[in-house]
């Protein structure tokens, strides 16, 4: 089901901090050494350390009725690319 339908609709955000992490081209090599020593197993524990050391920003988010929610996200999600149309 898609929630995106009872969504708030976004008046805009602010990036209200920034943190530092891994990249892409780090998690993905992550990725492919995790497969290379451990197989499937080796695979998802090094995307459990990709999420934990990911790089992350957090928005303020100001919706149209005026409430306002604060959501940490990964940098390069969906979720990060939505929020960051709507930052001024």
């Amino acid at each position: 089901m898609c929630w995106s339908w009872f969504e708030k609709p976004i008046l805009k955000t602010e990036i209200i901090e920034e943190t530092e992490g891994l990249d892409e081209d780090e998690k993905l090599t992550n990725l492919a050494v995790g497969d290379m020593m451990g197989g499937f197993e080796g695979m998802v524990y090094a995307d459990m350390y990709n999420s934990d050391y990911s790089a992350t920003t957090t928005f303020l988010i100001t919706y149209k009725d005026g409430s306002t929610a604060v959501k940490e996200v990964e940098k390069g999600t969906s979720l990060y690319r939505k929020y960051i149309r709507y930052c001024k």
